[in-house]
């Protein structure tokens, strides 16, 4: 479980730091010339498709855990699975809507 809670952790840390490029992204996709449009979309949809598949590596490995007991373990040994977990929860119910 350790290890597997170790790939969690690392992949919150990574969604953290992609959240504002994510954010900046997404107004510039709406504002300025037509090509800057299209190149901000663009990254946005490769920054959004990395933090999709992140998503999914996240429940692979929490199907394998109990879940209470997985996210109890997360909890007390990493430190931004309180606020990640909830992210990727709204976003696992975004990706089936």
């Amino acid at each position: 479980m350790e290890s597997d809670a170790q790939k969690v952790c690392s992949n919150f840390d990574k969604v953290k730091e992609m959240m504002p490029e994510m954010v900046k992204l997404s107004f510039a996709s709406s504002i300025g010339t037509e090509e800057a449009k299209k190149e901000a979309t663009q990254k946005f949809d490769s920054i959004n498709n990395e933090m999709e598949l992140i998503g999914k590596q996240v429940e692979d490995i929490r199907g394998k855990y109990d879940d209470g007991e997985f996210q109890k373990y997360l909890l007390e040994n990493c430190e931004n699975a309180e606020k990640m977990m909830e992210s990727l929860k709204n976003i696992s119910k975004s990706l089936e809507e």
